[in-house]
């Protein structure tokens, strides 16, 4: 039989449905149901599936079989399960419109992940926290308590695209637009050393930040010059489109 797969090489994000088949193929592989906490994670994942199609009622009665399995073992056995089922959990609260339910999962699967050295968990948890908070304040602290942890276990260093670019929407949202520039530049900046260039949604939220702190002229050049790339490859894209209107029109004026 083949090597048993990785959650994360069963993901596809955009497809959750064929995602969710992935899923029940492996849950019923004879040697991933020998890994009993790998075969409750998966079925953590499954729950996922259905939650990004926000079919909430089947994510939380898979999650309820989920938890059943776990009381039945002891307390502090089973880390990683325990913790994707509050994270999914918490998920699922608050892809419903409900963050302030969603809060006390994701603090507890923290708790959980944190104890047990599973960090890119631990992040997950963070980040999760940062999306559901109440306040910009608090959305910033805990964005930025994410980049300390990444600091700490640079290991996990994949969460810094995700981290940094709520951050920056974050500053934007405050109007603090010199902490968004230099946000979105360090988020370019990871990304040019990471793929050897910078993705263009963070080039043009940078863009914006400069247009929001006074510069249009910077967002129109930066922005041209993905509409050329774009155009030479034959395609458009809307907010690319929509930020070099801005630029323009802001431009004008000065």
């Amino acid at each position: 039989m083949d090597t048993i797969p990785t959650i994360a090489s069963l993901w596809d994000f955009n497809d959750p449905p064929g995602s969710r088949q992935r899923f029940l193929e492996a849950v019923a592989r004879d040697d991933v149901r020998a890994e009993t906490e790998l075969l409750v994670e998966m079925q953590t994942q499954i729950a996922r599936t259905y939650s990004l199609q926000r079919e909430f009622t089947d994510a939380h009665r898979i999650l309820d079989d989920v938890d059943r399995a776990l009381h039945a073992v002891p307390g502090d056995a089973f880390p990683r399960a325990r913790t994707r089922s509050l994270l999914e959990r918490g998920r699922c609260h608050r892809s419903a419109g409900d963050a302030d339910t969603s809060l006390p999962y994701f603090r507890e699967a923290e708790k959980v992940a944190s104890t047990n050295s599973l960090w890119r968990l631990a992040i997950d948890a963070v980040h999760m926290i940062a999306l559901a908070a109440s306040t910009p304040e608090e959305r910033i602290a805990q964005n930025l308590r994410g980049m300390d942890l990444v600091r700490e276990h640079p290991e996990e260093h994949g969460w810094t695209w995700a981290l940094l670019n709520n951050l920056g929407e974050e500053y934007l949202g405050t109007h603090d637009y010199p902490k968004a520039i230099e946000t979105f530049s360090a988020l370019a900046e990871y990304q040019q050393e990471r793929s050897g260039q910078a993705d263009m949604y963070t080039l043009k939220d940078l863009a914006k930040a400069h247009r929001l702190n006074g510069d249009p002229h910077y967002s129109v050049r930066t922005m041209r010059a993905i509409m050329d790339e774009l155009e030479a490859r034959g395609t458009s894209d809307e907010w690319i489109r929509e930020e070099l209107d801005a630029a323009l029109g802001a431009a004008a004026k000065t």
